[in-house]
């Protein structure tokens, strides 16, 4: 998302409440949670080569790899009453897909860290930790001049249970870090 009235991008990580943050900006109705397919500057972070103007402030959020997970695994229809075995075995690879807002791959399989980091240097200004989400927005908002607001909580997947009740077996754990290991060293989280 570009913001040219606030001059600033956001990178949007998919299942690390995007939508909730394009709407504080007004990038999407009240009754969508589509935005205005105009704004999707830097969707894929660096994966599409966009660059962001040089001034301007540059933010995204990051959430716990394992909370993501489940997040992007219980929200794409294709996935959720797989196994969660079964889809470590075999994550969605890259492909095309027409609709961004289920494809498994970028909800489920890529590494956050791919869209944010270029030869070894983080892109952003400013990450924010899902975990501290309405503060680190408040961050933002002194910073590009938003005034605060609360952000909902929006395109949550529904009946989830909390990621540490589903990874109870090594086994998977295993599996899960095999992949993921990269986010949980790029930005500090407890594997």
């Amino acid at each position: 998302m570009i913001s040219y009235r606030h001059r600033c991008v956001f990178v949007h990580q998919r299942k690390c409440a995007g939508i909730s943050i394009m709407r504080a900006f007004g990038l999407c109705s009240p009754s969508d949670s589509t935005p205005e397919l105009d704004w999707y500057f830097m969707n894929d972070g660096l994966l599409h080569g966009e660059v962001p103007p040089p001034d301007f402030f540059k933010f995204a959020v990051v959430r716990n790899p394992y909370d993501r997970f489940v997040s992007g695994w219980q929200y794409v229809e294709s996935l959720r009453q797989r196994p969660l075995r079964d889809v470590l075995l075999h994550l969605p690879e890259p492909s095309y897909f027409p609709d961004w807002r289920s494809d498994p791959y970028t909800h489920v399989s890529r590494l956050q860290r791919d869209t944010l980091y270029r030869d070894g240097h983080l892109i952003v200004d400013h990450l924010i930790r899902f975990e501290q989400l309405q503060e680190g927005f408040d961050h933002v908002c002194d910073v590009v001049g938003l005034p605060h607001q609360t952000l909902p909580h929006l395109n949550a997947s529904a009946g989830r249970r909390p990621y540490r009740e589903y990874f109870t077996d090594e086994a998977d754990r295993q599996l899960f870090l095999q992949h993921f290991r990269p986010d949980f060293e790029a930005f500090g989280y407890s594997p």
